[in-house]
């Protein structure tokens, strides 16, 4: 009875479907940067059902974003389904975490490069800094917000000389956090400046030749030199020195005393960090000590009678004195000079013959020269006699032993008349004339000279006139230099011979470009002017700087009473004015 009634319901079990094995797969949690671009995020995987080894992806999904303005946060995406089993609504989740982890480091940032900085105001410069000097650079992304800072440490090592150590922070405000990570999320670059003040075109300036005269000391002579001149457009800071051994200091001014002979040291103007620029210089001290001169006086010397028929009868007187015989006791002061002895200047002029002529009383002079050149005299009286009754011996001299002297002063090149210079006469026994002139005029006349007596001209420079020295002697000078066949005319040369160390050169061109410039107009020439006869003619035309120098302005007159003379002023500086070829001279062509 019992299996008749299971009988149906072991039936009704056959009858019905089997259980499913059912169940609802999401994708794992992941954790992605934050500058992925998660448009489609199926990219990290999809949900899917698993019925029995059924695979059925699921593509309706809630999502929800909590991201904030840094793109940092979550995505999470929900799926759900209705379960066969149970009927029961299932659900299942991925969380995507979005990470700011080296999102944003070095390698998006390009720091800018060192540079140097080389002009006038080179301050001025920094401020406007082209790229890509000027700030950071760096690779934007949505999750990060870099900002910029900087600081400067100076380092100065002179004057003009500026380093400047730029530190430059960019700091990510996503992610740094003075207080849960100070390390992260900011980044550090440095940038070395270096400042430098500099103008191409700077000079250093100093006289390149000096003659001193040692009066006082046999050993030197105390020589006081202008300062070396740095010349710049420029505001720049400079240093001048001097290895000058006999200087009193180091600096631009070279003052000191001076041995004689040749000092040869040089001026150095250091600025922009280091850079130099140097002047050489030479001091020549000439030792002008003169000897002290002691003439013997009364001196009385019979003429000697010369027979030149050799008939027996005296024709004429005469006798031969040497100036080493008045010599009474002349010293040095200075060991080691010898003494030459002669009646001038001329240490040939030793022996003077005397005829009757001399008759009498005739004033002479003993010139003491010592082995430098160096020479003084003394007067003294030699009283010519005729005791041994020579016929027919009488003096002839010149009415009164006197004559007048005219002369003028015209300038080269434009035989204009010169007023800027104030003529003197040297006696001499240092008697000094101021001869007498009509102004402006150019000419000049003095009375009461003696004859047989050498004067010498001396000319004072009473105004320095530059109206006249422009742009055109500055070209000329340059062509001059450039092209050594238009240095043929003598006054050109001496003209262009700025500061007179016989040669032309760039010294010359820097000195009368600085002459021209308004900020040092008042520059002083070493000759601004220079004086020859009218009539002289240079032996070497192509070189007269030697023979210049050696030149003296004598008047003498033994013949006449009214000597008449002219002399030549060149102005230096002014080039362009000559180049005309004076008479006398051997004819040369521009």
């Amino acid at each position: 009875m019992k299996s008749f009634l299971l009988l149906p319901f072991l039936c009704f079990l056959l009858t019905q479907p089997l259980l499913a094995d059912f169940k609802l797969v999401c994708p794992p949690d992941v954790t992605i940067s934050c500058t992925e671009d998660y448009s489609d995020l199926n990219r990290w995987g999809k949900a899917y059902t698993d019925e029995n080894g059924h695979i059925q992806w699921q593509h309706d999904c809630k999502i929800v974003y909590q991201i904030n303005d840094c793109g940092v946060g979550t995505i999470m995406r929900t799926w759900g389904v209705l379960s066969p089993e149970t009927w029961q609504w299932i659900t299942c989740s991925q969380l995507i975490t979005l990470s700011n982890a080296n999102a944003f480091g070095y390698r998006d940032i390009t720091f800018p490069p060192s540079l140097t900085i080389e002009s006038c105001n080179p301050e001025d410069s920094l401020k406007r800094l082209p790229r890509p000097y000027d700030k950071p650079v760096w690779k934007t992304n949505k999750c990060a917000k870099p900002m910029l800072s900087y600081s400067d440490v100076r380092y100065k090592t002179t004057e003009g000389c500026t380093k400047i150590v730029r530190t430059w922070k960019v700091l990510d405000w996503c992610v740094y956090d003075p207080y849960t990570n100070p390390g992260a999320g900011i980044f550090v670059g440095t940038q070395v400046i270096k400042l430098i003040t500099t103008d191409p075109t700077a000079a250093l300036i100093c006289l390149k030749d000096t003659l001193v005269i040692a009066d006082k000391e046999c050993g030197g002579a105390d020589v006081s030199l202008p300062p070396a001149q740095f010349v710049s457009v420029c505001n720049i800071p400079f240093v001048i020195r001097n290895n000058s051994p006999y200087a009193r200091g180091q600096g631009a001014d070279a003052s000191g005393i001076y041995p004689v002979g040749i000092t040869k040291f040089y001026f150095t103007a250091e600025y922009a960090c280091g850079t130099e620029i140097k002047c050489e210089m030479v001091v020549r001290v000439e030792s002008k000590i003169p000897p002290t001169p002691y003439c013997l006086t009364g001196a009385i010397i019979d003429l000697m009678p010369v027979d030149d028929d050799k008939d027996g009868v005296p024709d004429r007187g005469m006798i031969e004195v040497w100036a080493s015989d008045l010599n009474k006791g002349s010293f040095h002061k200075c060991p080691g000079q010898k003494l030459v002895f002669s009646f001038s200047k001329d240490q040939n002029d030793r022996v003077k013959t005397f005829t009757c002529d001399e008759l009498g009383d005739n004033e002479v002079e003993i010139w003491v020269t010592d082995t430098l050149g160096n020479q003084d005299y003394c007067k003294t009286t030699i009283q010519i006699q005729n005791n041994l009754g020579i016929p027919n011996c009488k003096r002839k001299n010149l009415q009164g032993g006197k004559f007048e002297l005219s002369f003028s002063l015209r300038q080269a090149g434009t035989n204009q008349p010169v007023s800027s210079l104030t003529p003197l006469l040297l006696s001499p026994a240092g008697q000094i004339m101021m001869p007498f002139t009509t102004p402006r005029s150019g000419k000049y006349e003095q009375f009461d000279l003696n004859t047989e007596t050498s004067y010498e001209l001396k000319l004072k420079c009473s105004l320095n006139d530059l109206r006249h020295i422009d742009g055109f002697d500055l070209l000329k000078l340059e062509e001059m230099i450039q092209n050594p066949l238009l240095q043929k005319d003598p006054l050109r040369l001496l003209a262009a011979d700025l500061n007179a160390d016989d040669k032309l050169d760039e010294t010359d061109v820097k000195m009368l470009r600085a002459l021209l410039s308004s900020e040092i107009r008042h520059i002083d020439l070493p000759t601004p002017y220079k004086v020859i006869p009218a009539d002289y003619v240079f032996a070497d035309p192509l070189n007269p700087f030697t023979e210049y120098r050696s030149l003296k302005l004598e008047v003498r007159s033994d013949q006449t009473t009214k000597l008449n003379k002219e002399f030549l002023v060149i102005k230096t500086g002014d080039i362009s004015s000559y180049g005309i070829v004076r008479k006398k001279s051997k004819p040369v062509s521009e």
